[in-house]
C-alpha cells in the first residue's frame, strides 16, 4: 500500500485578528470554537517566478478558560495524507483540553491544492483486477501518465513538492499565527517532517511528540519485506501463545501460507463498492499488512485469514472496504512526489533496497506496484531529489517524546532507537501490542504528562501493563 500508509495556544490579539480575517473555510463553517482558512505560500521557493498555491488549515481552540500559549501542531504522516480528514479524531480530544490544536493539509494534498485527486481509486480499481505484477505496473504507469498532464494543465511544479518546502510551509503558517513556538506532533512520515523542522527551525520548537519514527538517515525500502515479515511472523508466535487463539486458530502461520499459496491460482471473488473484487495473492498480502497497522485489526487478522481460507466473504468484503477507505486519505500523487525526493535523493543509491521486495519466496515475491513505487515509476514521475545533508540524522536537545509499537510492519522499534542516538534530551515508550498507529488512552496520558513537564521522564507504566491481544 503507498504508506508509510497512517497527528495548543492563546493568540495575541493581533494574530486572532489576523486568522479571523481569513475567513471560515465552508466545511468548517459550523465547527465550534474553531477557526480556519487559507494561507498563500509560494509552490517553488528555488524559482522566483512561482506561482502561490493556498494552504488550508483549521485552529481547534483549547476548552480551557485560560489556555496555554504553546499550541500542539498535527503533522499528518503518508506522505500525502490529509489531515483535515481526521478533524473528527480532534475534535473532543484530551489534547486540546488547555491547548489549542492546529491541523492543516501539506501542500498537495486534501484541501491545499491537491491535484489527481481519483488516483488512489484508480489504483485499488487496479487492485481489484486479477492482474500481474507487471499487467499492474503497466496500468499504473498509464494512470501515472495521466495525472502529469492534469498536472500540466494546473501548471502544478512537481519541484515545489518536498519535505523541505512542506518545513517552509510550516514555518510560514507559525508567524501568520502568530505563535513563538509550538509542540509538533508527527507519525510516521509526521516524525520525519517533524524532525526535518527541528533541523531547520529549533528555535521555534517547544517539544516534539513523534510516534512511528522514520529519521532521515533510515534508508525506508531496504527492509520493507523484512519488516513486514516479521511483525507477521510476531502475530503467529503471538496466537501460538496465547491459548485461546491456539485453540481458536491451532494453524494460523499453516493457513496462512496455504491460502496464500492457493490464490495464486484460484483468487477470491470479493465485492467493493457494488462491483467484484479479485482478491489474488498479491492483494491478500495488501489487506494483512493493513491489518498489521493497529492492535484493533492485528486481533482480527487470525479471523481473516480463516475468512479468505473458508471463503467468508462478508469478512473479506469489509476488510477490502477499510483499505480502500485508505486511499480517500491518501493523496498518490503527492506520495509518488515526496517519496521519489525524500527516499531516492539523499546521495544515496536507494533504487537498489527494492531487491527486499523479493527477499522471502514465501511471501510470493510481491510485485513493488502496490507495495511501492517501484524504480521504473520514481524515475519516469520526477528528477528532483533531495541533498545530501537532508538525509543525516537529525541532532537536538528538543525536549521530545517517542513512541514505537511493537509490532509495527513498516517503521519498527529499531527506527525510533536510530532516532535516539541524535536525541539528547528524549524519552521513550513502546507498546508492546501496537502495530505502527500507538493512538491509546495510555499513549495520550504519557503526551499530556511530558507536555506539563518535558524535563521529566512522563509515567511509563501503562504501557508496561498492556493486558495483551483480545482474539476476534
Amino acid at each position: 500500500m503507498y504508506r508509510s500508509l497512517s497527528l495548543f495556544v492563546l493568540f495575541t490579539t493581533f494574530s486572532c485578528v489576523q486568522a479571523q480575517e481569513d475567513g471560515f473555510i465552508p466545511q468548517f463553517a459550523n465547527e465550534t470554537n474553531a477557526i480556519s482558512g487559507f494561507l498563500k505560500v509560494p509552490e517553488n521557493r528555488n524559482d522566483p517566478n512561482t506561482r502561490e498555491i493556498e494552504l488550508a488549515y483549521v485552529v481547534l481552540k483549547a476548552n480551557a478558560s485560560a489556555p496555554k500559549k504553546d499550541p500542539i501542531v498535527y503533522l499528518m504522516g503518508g506522505p500525502g495524507g490529509a489531515a483535515t480528514y481526521t478533524i473528527g479524531s480532534w475534535r473532543n480530544s484530551q489534547l486540546r483540553r488547555d491547548r489549542d490544536f492546529v491541523i492543516f493539509d501539506q501542500r498537495g494534498t486534501g484541501l491545499s491544492a491537491s491535484v489527481c485527486d481519483d488516483l488512489g481509486s484508480e489504483v485499488f480499481e487496479m487492485v481489484s483486477q486479477d492482474l500481474s505484477p507487471a499487467e499492474e505496473m503497466k496500468a499504473l504507469l498509464a494512470a501515472a501518465n495521466a495525472c502529469k498532464v492534469e498536472m500540466n494543465s494546473v501548471d502544478h511544479d512537481q519541484a515545489g513538492y518536498n519535505t523541505p518546502e512542506n518545513v517552509k510551509d510550516l514555518e510560514a503558517l507559525r508567524v501568520h499565527l502568530g505563535y513563538k513556538q509550538w509542540n509538533l506532533f508527527g507519525t510516521s512520515y509526521g516524525s520525519t517532517f517533524a524532525l526535518a523542522y527541528m533541523r531547520e527551525f529549533p528555535q521555534n520548537v517547544r517539544t516534539s511528540i513523534m510516534a512511528a519514527l522514520a529519521p532521515p538517515q533510515i534508508n525506508y525500502y531496504a527492509d520493507f519485506s523484512t519488516n513486514f515479515r516479521r511483525s507477521l511472523h510476531m502475530v503467529f508466535e503471538a496466537c501460538t501463545n496465547d491459548k485461546s487463539c491456539l485453540k481458536k486458530y491451532p494453524n494460523l502461520k499453516k493457513d496462512f501460507y496455504e491460502v496464500l499459496e492457493g490464490l495464486k491460482s484460484k483468487p477470491f471473488t470479493a465485492k467493493y463498492n457494488g462491483k467484484p473484487f479479485v482478491l489474488n495473492a498479491q492483494d491478500m498480502l495488501m489487506l494483512v499488512q493493513q491489518h498489521l497497522y493497529s492492535k484493533p485489526t492485528i486481533e482480527q487478522l487470525p479471523a481473516l485469514i480463516t475468512a479468505i481460507k473458508g471463503g467468508n466473504s462478508e469478512l473479506v468484503n469489509r476488510a477490502i472496504a477499510v483499505a480502500g477507505a485508505t486511499m480517500d486519505v491518501i493523496n498518490v500523487a503527492m506520495h509518488w512526489s515526496f517519496v521519489a525526493y525524500d527516499e531516492y535523493g539523499g546521495g544515496r543509491i536507494k533504487t537498489a533496497s527494492l531487491d527486499d521486495l523479493t527477499r522471502y519466496p514465501e511471501l510470493n515475491n510481491p510485485g513493488p506496484a502496490f507495495f511501492t513505487p517501484s524504480k521504473e515509476l520514481i524515475e519516469s514521475w520526477h528528477a528532483f531529489r533531495e541533498e545530501p545533508i537532508l538525509s543525516e540524522p537529525v541532532s537536538s536537545d528538543i525536549p521530545s517524546l517517542l513512541a514505537n509499537g511493537v509490532f509495527d510492519p513498516i517503521t519498527p522499534p529499531a527506527y525510533a532507537k536510530e532516532t535516539l542516538k541524535y536525541l539528547s534530551n528524549a524519552f521513550y515508550v513502546e507498546f508492546p501490542t501496537d502495530g505502527h498507529s500507538t493512538f491509546n488512552p495510555c499513549y495520550f496520558g504519557i503526551i499530556e504528562e511530558f507536555l506539563e513537564h518535558p524535563e521529566k521522564q512522563p509515567n511509563l507504566g501503562c504501557a508496561a501493563s498492556d493486558r495483551g491481544f483480545d482474539w476476534r
